[in-house]
This record gives structure tokens, sequence and C-alpha cells, in this order.
């Protein structure tokens, strides 16, 4: 067993336990490199990586959507119990993208976690939370959301930590704030606010409200929180999660101790940056983030291997300006429908961009 353990949750799209693993590996082991002490470490020898990948429990209602060759929004009105307003985003929204595109949008996994589906998705993050715990012995234990994976670990931890959730089976899942404390909470691109706000049905809390915040009483989860994002993410752009030191979120001392907010702004290994590789690639992330889930003391560059490594990152500017001149025309989001799209619209930019920037490489 590895002195550090790391669950990871994922967000939206297409990911295996292997695809997520690999993905924060390859990310890891960037970010080591650049620092001349550390190009021949591998970050997972130094850390146990456990993937939570609930991608599956979508896929399976994808499919069973497209096997029945009838638009989405019958799909949920055969459901008991979603109200009107929720049909109706679905409605619209299919109405201006199309049937055939709303099978393949990551939309489709926003909707499936916001109506019938999160608890499944829940129950399936605290179950594999709970047996990685059980087993970690003395090892730190450390949590990444991503993108809806943040509204997904949120969700979960807080109903973990305040009753928890039983299983169709009678099995009962349940954490506590004392014995079971986070090291450190990754929520990178934190959507949980806007989910909460969103969302008509409200499936979610207020992430304020919730025993998910940092600190070292019975009232928080985990020691350390970092709260991160990219100021050219269309996630994080409407109704960030972002708490004010006055605003009694959690004590004076534990704000400035264990709150960490990270704003960054690099575009270089990822042209998406709403990517998760992008994100712990940055160095603005990269550096912490190895600081604080790699075993006390594995880790520790000197100030001028800092200084050279952050330096020697490319910002690739022309990109950049093009990403900027998209997200500014996105506009407003100013409920589910208009986000829903906003998610599909983002989506094919990215993909556009992406296969331009494939295009281009030498050979």
């Amino acid at each position: 067993m590895a002195d550090s353990i790391l669950a990871v949750a994922h967000g939206m799209g297409q990911h295996t336990t292997e695809s997520l693993r690999t993905l924060v590996e390859n990310a890891a082991n960037t970010a080591l490199q650049r620092y001349s002490t550390f190009q021949n470490c591998k970050f997972e020898n130094y850390v146990d990586i456990k993937p939570i990948v609930y991608d599956d429990i979508f896929e399976q209602e994808r499919q069973r959507i497209v096997q029945s060759n009838k638009p989405v929004s019958e799909y949920f009105k055969s459901a008991a119990n979603l109200p009107s307003l929720f049909i109706e985003n679905i409605v619209e929204l299919e109405a201006d993208i199309g049937k055939d595109n709303f099978y393949t949008t990551q939309a489709l996994d926003v909707l499936l976690y916001a109506s019938l589906h999160g608890e499944s998705v829940r129950l399936r993050v605290l179950s594999e939370l709970c047996t990685h715990m059980a087993a970690k012995g003395n090892a730190s234990f450390h949590v990444v959301g991503h993108s809806l994976g943040t509204n997904a670990i949120i969700d979960t931890l807080h109903k973990a930590y305040t009753g928890g959730i039983t299983d169709n089976n009678g099995h009962h899942f349940k954490l506590d704030t004392i014995t079971h404390k986070l090291d450190s909470l990754w929520m990178i691109a934190n959507v949980s606010r806007l989910m909460y706000l969103l969302n008509p049905i409200r499936t979610s809390p207020d992430p304020k409200d919730t025993v998910v915040k940092p600190g070292t009483g019975g009232d928080s989860c985990t020691l350390h929180y970092y709260n991160i994002h990219h100021v050219l993410d269309p996630f994080t752009r409407f109704f960030h999660f972002n708490p004010q030191a006055d605003e009694a979120w959690v004590h004076p001392d534990d704000y400035e101790s264990y709150y960490h907010n990270i704003i960054t702004r690099n575009i270089g290994e990822s042209l998406d940056p709403h990517d998760l590789t992008g994100y712990l690639t940055d160095p603005l992330v990269s550096y912490r983030f190895l600081k604080r889930v790699m075993p006390a003391g594995s880790f520790n560059p000197s100030r001028d291997e800092v200084i050279k490594a952050h330096a020697s990152v490319r910002n690739l500017v022309d990109e950049s300006q093009k990403i900027t001149a998209f997200i500014n025309s996105i506009g407003s989001v100013s409920d589910f429908k208009t986000f829903l799209k906003m998610v599909k619209k983002y989506q094919e930019y990215i993909n556009t961009l992406n296969h331009l920037w494939i295009s281009r490489k030498p050979p």
C-alpha cells in the first residue's frame, strides 16, 4: 500500500478506469519532469490512484434511448415525478439541437445525473470511497473531482458524512468527519453551485450548506480544500463557487489556513481550458498538487528548480486569444436550458479546435 491514496472522479464524456488512471498519471508525470531532480520519478510509484468511474451508468441509459428510436424527451416523460419545468427544458433543447445530436452530447450526462440517475452515481462513488478508505491504513487520503464530478463528489460526501447511503441490498455506506476526514479535496472546474442554482429539480444541496468544507473540526469532511478554475473555462464562468472569508462558510482561521482558491490562465498541454489534463499540468495547480498529494517530503524541489520549471511551461498565446474570443461570444447562462446549449456548443467548438490543432502539427 502506497503512503498516499488519490481517488479521482471524472467529469462529462466517456471514461474507463484505465483511461482515467492513465490521464492522471501522464499529467502528474508531465509536471514532475519539469523539475530537474524529479525527471526520473513516476507519480504512480508514490501515489496509489483510485479512479472512480460512473460513465457506464450513463452509457447504459444512452444506449437504451438510442435503441428505443424515440426522442430523448420521451425517455424523461416516461419517468414519474419529474417536474414539468424540467421536461419543458428538455423538449425545447431537443427542438433546438436535434434528436440525434442529443444522443451524443455531453449535455445528456448532465441531464441523467441531475434527474434520474444521480443517486446511482452517488452510491457508486461512496461505495468505492468506503472500500478504499477501509483499506488505506496510515496512508493519507485525497480526492479529486472534475467538472460534473465535483457536483457528484460534493453531493456524495455530504450524504456520506450526514447519514450515509443504503443500496438495494441493504448495505449502508457512511463516513465520519473525524475518523474518515480527508487530507485534501480538489474541486477542479467546480460546477456545484451552478448545478444547484440551475437544476429545476434541485437534486443537489447548496454547496455552501454542506459538510464539504475545510477545517479541523467535526463539521467539515476535509482538512484542505482546493477550489480551482480557469479564467476561460465556461463551466466556471457562470455561478462560480467562490466563498469569501467574511461569509461564515468556515471559521476565519480555517479559511486562511485550509481553503485554497487557485485561478489558472495557461493554455499549454491542452487547448481546452476545461480539460482535466490542462488543469493538472498548469504550474499553479501541479506544484501544489504534487506537494500535497505525494507523501510528505517526497516532492521537495529547490526554489531555483521551481522558478526554472515554471518559466519553461509553454503558453499558446494565439490559441488562448481564439478561445477567449469564443468564450466572450457565449453570452449569459440564465437557466438550465441555456446552460445545456452552452455545453453542446462548447463541446463542438473544442472538437473543431483540437482537429485543426492536430492537422497543423508536423508529421
